[in-house]
């Protein structure tokens, strides 16, 4: 059995590489939303102060950049609150599919060992 993951055979051994996924995707995405707790308590005490160059920075940072749908400020919160569902997602749908896997192997060997009598 060849996969994306590139592990053979046993189905078990999939699900246990999509367990670790999941477990690297979680840890990761509780430290992102650590970095994002700290960027916004920074970003509640606006550091960058109430000077021009201040002001500009502050404008810019809440202003959207063309070709995007959100400023800045909203787009570095929207990438930490998603940060390690890139590996979460697929890591749940190997755990799914092994599963699924295994519980229609089952199936089809009842199957077959009843059309065998």
């Amino acid at each position: 059995m060849g996969s994306f993951l590139d592990i053979q055979d046993d189905p078990n051994e999939v699900s246990g590489t999509g367990a670790i996924l999941r477990s690297i995707g979680t840890s990761f995405k509780g430290q992102a939303q650590g970095i994002l707790a700290e960027i916004n308590a920074v970003n509640a005490e606006r550091p960058w102060g109430g000077d021009q160059y201040g002001q500009a920075f502050e404008q810019t940072y809440n202003v959207v950049p063309e070709g995007s749908d959100m400023p800045l400020r909203d787009a570095v919160d929207d990438g930490l609150s998603r940060a390690g569902d890139g590996l979460i997602k697929p890591a749940d749908k190997t755990i799914l599919a092994m599963t699924q896997y295994q519980g229609v192997d089952e199936d089809n060997r009842a199957d077959i060992n009843r059309a065998n009598l």
